[in-house]
């Protein structure tokens, strides 16, 4: 294990009731519902006021390949196209855990922004995946001049079979994207 991320391993590693809690938060506003109902957004803000995001979807599949995806850094900046770099600094850490460096691009007057994220993939049972994830500082990575270190308190995804596979049919997964972030955005650089 790492030196320098040691500690925040093992804060994340014992916080899985936080993310539960997270979810179940009963000041969830829907946003936005796709016409088929399959799609829906949430938003709230946090204690810390900042803005909670909680994205819930729906498609046929494995688990396990869902989580082989969210994990493959190059197809996030495929479907997000304000992340300007995306890789690993640690990558198969014990118990499922990884860092990743993320930078989003400059949009506008707002400048670049970054994030190092310590993530875990924990497995409840064969049909429900969290990908537990946080924002961390290490040493290795300091900040960088003209670039604004966002901060993410905790995200991730929730997978959970909603329906088994059947008649030829993988099984329908309920995918949920959650996240509690502060990009800053009230910095310009």
């Amino acid at each position: 294990m790492p030196e320098d991320i040691r500690q925040q391993w093992f804060d994340l590693n014992q916080s899985f009731s936080k993310y539960k809690a997270f979810l179940k938060h009963s000041e969830w506003a829907q946003y936005s519902k796709s016409s088929d109902g399959y799609s829906k957004i949430f938003t709230r803000v946090s204690s810390q006021n900042l803005l909670c995001l909680k994205s819930i979807s729906h498609c046929r599949g494995e688990i396990e390949q869902l989580v082989d995806l969210i994990a493959d850094t190059k197809i996030k900046p495929k479907y997000d196209d304000t992340i300007e770099s995306l890789h690993f600094v640690y990558e198969n850490l014990p118990f499922d855990m990884s860092v990743l460096y993320q930078k989003h691009k400059k949009i506008l007057v707002v400048s670049p922004r970054d994030l190092i994220i310590l993530g875990k993939v924990y497995r409840i049972s064969k049909e429900e995946v969290y990908i537990m994830a946080r924002a961390i500082d290490i040493p290795s990575i300091p900040p960088q001049k003209n670039i604004v270190r966002a901060f993410t308190p905790l995200g991730g995804w929730r997978l959970k079979v909603k329906q088994p596979a059947s008649d030829g049919k993988k099984p329908l997964i309920k995918m949920t994207f959650f996240s509690e972030i502060d990009f800053k955005i009230s910095l310009f650089i």
